[in-house]
């Protein structure tokens, strides 16, 4: 990293016209210098775990470069930071731009300037403002043409780095990570805060279903689930995560919780979460997406095998969404309302999905 962008500015608010003009040329950009950089919010977007805003750049001169980018950086409150030290989110996000990002075919933002400072473990991400473009709402659901839409674009992805060792990585995250369940007793916590609020939540055969197979014990089910066939899997496949264009086309965005990964981790957190007002085109979805990963260069797998990596996949988002269903709030501001009807939104998704897929039968089969 050039000496001149160290150290990385602490907060998006710490950006200047000089910083910024030297970290887009180390970055390969010919730009002039800026006269001024304005910080602003993104309309409806707050990061759960980190800073995200809107760059508004006067550049005083002509210049290819746009006018606004975003802008993401971790957050330094203690949740976030204990967070981000075991999820990695900023350093996954920053593998994605530099070593995934050019090799797929969805549509993505353009990252601008990608730096990790590894003396302060911190990241910096600059990448294209997608707008005018209209974000999906999980609390609102979608619709059967465009859920399928996503599908096929989630298949060509699964596809395109089916068992590829090019993500043997050690920036991608793996189950065998022993960050995922090193930290089991926060998954323990959440679950039986829920529990004592709302003790008829779960059917009491899922429960004891999840708390055996997963949150006792754990390492077992990460030492399963990574030994099934894997591709890299966005992580947060959901309609919040997804910007709708005038003309037509999807930008998927936020990819920091990149893994290599079952693809039913994908599948079935995008169904559970974002197709919950249309359960009943459900099959034709699922068929959907077996026929694009196919079709694109991924196996032919047959609607029960789909079914139990579905199963495999749903395991980890219905035993964790307890945890953000009844934490503090607070912290978000004006924003709490909207998340926490967001984060209700994954609970209920989860816990409907894990009932109709009968996930305790079929994982234990």
């Amino acid at each position: 990293m050039n000496v001149a962008l160290k150290p990385l500015p602490k907060m998006l608010s710490d950006i200047t016209p000089q910083w910024l003009a030297v970290a887009l040329r180390d970055n390969g950009f010919d730009c002039p210098d800026p006269v001024a950089v304005q910080l602003g919010p993104i309309d409806g977007i707050i990061g759960a775990t980190g800073q995200i805003g809107r760059l508004r750049v006067d550049w005083g001169a002509e210049t290819n470069l746009p006018s606004t980018f975003v802008a993401k950086a971790p957050n330094h409150d203690e949740f976030s930071r204990l967070a981000n030290q075991t999820m990695r989110f900023y350093e996954r996000e920053a593998g994605f731009y530099r070593e995934v990002a050019h090799r797929i075919d969805v549509q993505k933002p353009k990252g601008f300037v990608n730096l990790f400072d590894p003396d302060t473990d911190h990241n910096l991400l600059i990448i294209e403002d997608i707008s005018p473009a209209t974000a999906g709402d999980v609390t609102v659901g979608t619709d059967p043409e465009t859920a399928g839409r996503l599908l096929e674009l989630l298949a060509r992805l699964h596809a395109r780095f089916w068992m590829d060792e090019q993500l043997i990585q050690p920036w991608l995250h793996t189950w065998d990570r022993e960050s995922f369940w090193s930290n089991a007793w926060i998954g323990q916590l959440g679950w039986d805060t829920l529990a004592e609020r709302e003790p008829d939540f779960y059917p009491a055969e899922l429960g004891e279903f999840i708390k055996r197979r997963y949150l006792n014990d754990t390492p077992t089910w990460c030492a399963e689930i990574d030994a099934r066939p894997w591709t890299y899997c966005h992580g947060d496949y959901q309609l919040d995560n997804m910007l709708f264009r005038p003309d037509g086309s999807i930008v998927i965005v936020d990819w920091q919780l990149g893994l290599r990964n079952c693809p039913g981790n994908d599948v079935a957190w995008f169904l559970a979460t974002s197709c919950w007002n249309i359960v009943e085109h459900e099959q034709e979805l699922l068929d959907t997406y077996r026929s694009s990963l196919a079709t694109s260069g991924g196996p032919s797998w047959s609607h029960d095998e789909l079914m139990q990596d579905l199963a495999y996949g749903l395991m980890y988002w219905v035993a964790g969404q307890p945890v953000t269903a009844t934490m503090d709030l607070s912290h978000y501001g004006e924003h709490a309302e909207r998340m926490g009807r967001r984060f209700r939104a994954f609970l209920a998704g989860t816990r409907d999905a894990a009932v109709r897929w009968d996930i305790a039968s079929i994982l234990s089969g």
